[in-house]
């Protein structure tokens, strides 16, 4: 059974074919979930506010992360 990502894991960004299938190293912390239910967000539904290890914080659709 795959684990669902939840407040306190360490992610990454998934393999990317459009990136040559390279795997990102850089690990970011999730600290948090936002709705994305705004018309003007391109991806509607739940993204990960997730903490990277160079101090930078973002929004991310679930499907483009996964649990190291």
């Amino acid at each position: 059974m795959i684990k669902e990502i939840a407040i306190g894991d360490l992610v990454r960004m998934a393999r990317n074919p459009d990136a040559y299938g390279k795997r990102s190293v850089l690990v970011g912390l999730v600290i948090g979930f936002v709705s994305t239910t705004s018309a003007l967000w391109g991806t509607p539904g739940v993204c990960a506010k997730v903490e990277w290890t160079n101090g930078v914080l973002t929004v991310n659709g679930l499907p483009t992360l996964e649990l190291v």
